[in-house]
């Protein structure tokens, strides 16, 4: 003979069932802010990381891409700067200049990578000498400023 057995709690519940749709109704909107918060603090401590703490390679290349595109925006606020202060013609020779130092630094950064092909970190390595040129480009643009 089987005896079924419902503990105390399970009976209680059945009372409550529209309670906690009510409670249901008012802690969605309340967890998904929290959701949104945590979030947030959490890309705002990955923008702020120190990537001298970064021990994985994921977090080496997100490192390595974050300081890339710091470097590539200031060269790209500097060559602005300078192009606006050229006339037409030098500005043309400064833009032909820029593409073809565009695809050298490209076509250098994948050799200096190579050393490292098909390993994990090939895009660290590559990524790295992308923004070691870059800074230096931009060095070589400010020289060029008034």
């Amino acid at each position: 003979m089987v005896v079924a057995f419902t503990p105390p709690f399970f009976s209680l519940m059945k009372g409550l069932s529209v309670s906690m749709k009510t409670c249901k109704k008012i802690l969605t909107p309340i967890l998904a802010t929290m959701f949104l918060f945590v979030s947030m603090a959490r890309d705002l401590s990955a923008s702020e990381r120190d990537c001298k703490d970064a021990v994985s390679t994921a977090e080496m290349r997100t490192c390595a891409n974050e300081l890339y595109e710091a470097a590539d925006a200031e060269l790209n606020r500097v060559y602005r700067q300078l192009a606006s202060q050229l006339s037409d013609k030098r500005r043309e020779k400064l833009k032909a200049a820029q593409q073809a130092w565009i695809a050298f630094r490209d076509k250098n950064a994948t050799f200096v990578a190579s050393v490292v092909e098909g390993g994990t970190m090939y895009p660290i390595l590559e990524v790295t000498e992308l923004t070691s040129m870059t800074k230096q480009r931009t060095e070589q643009l400010m020289a060029y400023l008034k």
